[in-house]
C-alpha cells in the first residue's frame, strides 16, 4: 500500500495481549512547534507511562501490556521506535470479557464529518464489569473510566512536559473510487481531538471491522 505523509504528526500504536489474543490500539499527536527537542524514544515512553498509569488499571489481571512503539509520518524513511516489552498486568482481577467485546472510546474534534472523527476501542475488560443482558458498562464502572481517558489525553498534551502536544484524527483517504479503492489524499489530514468519550454501550467486534 502506498505511504501517504502525514507532516509533523506521529503515530503510536500500543499492544495489549490477553491469553492468545493480541489487540493493538493506535493514536496521533502533533507538537505545535515541530521538529522540537523531544526525542521519538521519549515520547513512546510517556505514552507508555500514560496506558500504563490510566488505562491498565482499568483492564483485568489476565491482559497485559506487551509493546508500545512510535513513528513520524512526516515521510516513508521517518523515524522508528519500539518500546520496552517489560509486561505490565491490567488491576481488576476478574475474568476477561470475550475479546470481541470491546469498550468504544469516541474520539470528539470541533468538526462534522467522517474524516474528522475517529475510534478506539478497548479490548480485555473484566467481564464482571459487563451488563451482558443490556450489552453496556454500569455507571459505577463507566465513569472511572471515562475520568482514566480524561487523564490519559491531558498525559498526551503534555508530552515532553511542553504542554502543547495536541492528539489528533489522521484522515489518509478521500474517499472510494467507482472500483470501490480508497483514493489516497497527497498528505494526510490532521483534526485536533477535543476530548476523549466512552460509550456506555459496548461495541462488538463485527462493529469494529466495520469502522
Amino acid at each position: 500500500m502506498v505511504f501517504i505523509p502525514v507532516p509533523r504528526t506521529f503515530e503510536y500504536v500500543v499492544e495489549t495481549r490477553c491469553y492468545e489474543n493480541v489487540a493493538q490500539n493506535v493514536f496521533h499527536t502533533r507538537p505545535n512547534d515541530f521538529p522540537d527537542t523531544i526525542p521519538l524514544a521519549d515520547r513512546v515512553a510517556s505514552v507508555r507511562a500514560a496506558w500504563i498509569n490510566r488505562i491498565m488499571p482499568k483492564l483485568t489481571t489476565e491482559a497485559y501490556l506487551y509493546q508500545v512503539s512510535g513513528r513520524d509520518l512526516s515521510s516513508e524513511e521517518g523515524d522508528s521506535v519500539a518500546g520496552a516489552t517489560e509486561q505490565v498486568v491490567g488491576g481488576v482481577v476478574a475474568e476477561p470479557a470475550a475479546p470481541q467485546v470491546t469498550a468504544l472510546i469516541q474520539k470528539i474534534t470541533a468538526l462534522g464529518g467522517r474524516a474528522r472523527r475517529g475510534r478506539l476501542y478497548l479490548s480485555f475488560l473484566p467481564e464482571t464489569n459487563i451488563e451482558g443482558r443490556t450489552g453496556s458498562i454500569p455507571a459505577a464502572f463507566l465513569t472511572p473510566l471515562q475520568t482514566q481517558f480524561n487523564s490519559f489525553l491531558s498525559d498526551l498534551q503534555a508530552i515532553g512536559g511542553t504542554s502543547d502536544e495536541q492528539m489528533v484524527v489522521v484522515s489518509r483517504y478521500l474517499g472510494t473510487d467507482a472500483a470501490g479503492k480508497p483514493i489516497p489524499r497527497a498528505e494526510g489530514l490532521v483534526t485536533p481531538i477535543t476530548s476523549l468519550l466512552v460509550s456506555a454501550s459496548v461495541a462488538t467486534q463485527r462493529e469494529r471491522n466495520r469502522r
